[in-house]
């Protein structure tokens, strides 16, 4: 009986310590990927930016009184800080890249212009920041999306730019019919 017992917890600290260096165990959710963020329909695309954990919390990301916030949500997993999203009413009379080149420490990632969903952007591994026309709230009136993954940094940096990139799209699509902008 000795013997056995000794065989099974080897086989189970064998199988413990190729899953940890695997890095499966960093892997696994003890937590449901939540259907909605902060009031709004969470997209598919948002799945792969959250990491394994215990326990997932989500709560609204700016101050109550943040000039512009339309919208924002922010993810903690096991009390950690993994993604903000924060959406602002601005004007159309600066761009996003130069609103980033002025602001880059300010919104905490490093990225190149691009164009996401069609509207112009910078977008890297760990954030975006994204601008839509939004007319109907007024003439030179725009939204401004910004992501933040703080858990982005792994070995697959295009990878982690493509998840930021795909929830990003979809954030701006859900902020776009939320609040009245063409696309």
């Amino acid at each position: 009986m000795k013997k056995l017992f000794g065989f099974v917890l080897g086989a189970f600290s064998l199988g413990f310590a190729i899953l940890f260096g695997l890095g499966l165990l960093e892997q696994l959710r003890s937590y449901d990927v939540p259907t909605k963020m902060c009031g709004l329909t969470a997209p598919s695309s948002l799945d792969p930016l959250l990491p394994g954990g215990d326990e997932l919390e989500q709560r609204d990301a700016a101050a109550s009184n943040a000039a512009g916030v339309v919208w924002s949500c922010q993810f903690r997993v096991d009390r950690e800080n993994v993604l903000t999203a924060v959406v602002t009413q601005r004007t159309t009379d600066t761009t996003v890249a130069e609103r980033y080149r002025e602001f880059q420490p300010t919104y905490g990632f490093t990225g190149s212009e691009t164009t996401l969903g069609g509207e112009p952007a910078v977008l890297g591994r760990n954030g975006s920041l994204v601008q839509v026309p939004c007319p109907g709230r007024g003439d030179d009136a725009s939204l401004e999306v910004n992501v933040r993954y703080y858990a982005g940094g792994g070995d697959d940096a295009e990878e982690d730019e493509r998840n930021v990139e795909a929830f990003s799209e979809d954030l701006i699509q859900l902020n776009s019919d939320e609040y009245g902008c063409q696309r």
